[in-house]
């Protein structure tokens, strides 16, 4: 919530890929202690979504179509 915020009150567009560059990290880290279990699948998700959000906003067309293909 709190790395939602802070894009949000980013200045620029500059302001706004670094400050979203949080939501990489936040999916980056989901991935390496992902275990099956309810709590992770509904983390995972939420993370999911905001880097996909990140990926759009960053122009990466080819990484998000990644990590869609991978989780389907």
């Amino acid at each position: 919530m709190a790395l939602r915020a802070r894009v949000l009150a980013a200045g620029s567009w500059g302001g706004l890929f670094e400050r979203a560059e949080g939501s990489r990290d936040l999916w980056r880290e989901a991935e390496e202690r992902r275990r099956p279990t309810a709590d992770y699948l509904v983390t995972a998700a939420f993370r999911l979504g905001e880097y996909l959000v990140y990926l759009a906003a960053s122009g990466d067309k080819e990484r998000a179509e990644e990590l869609l293909k991978e989780r389907r």
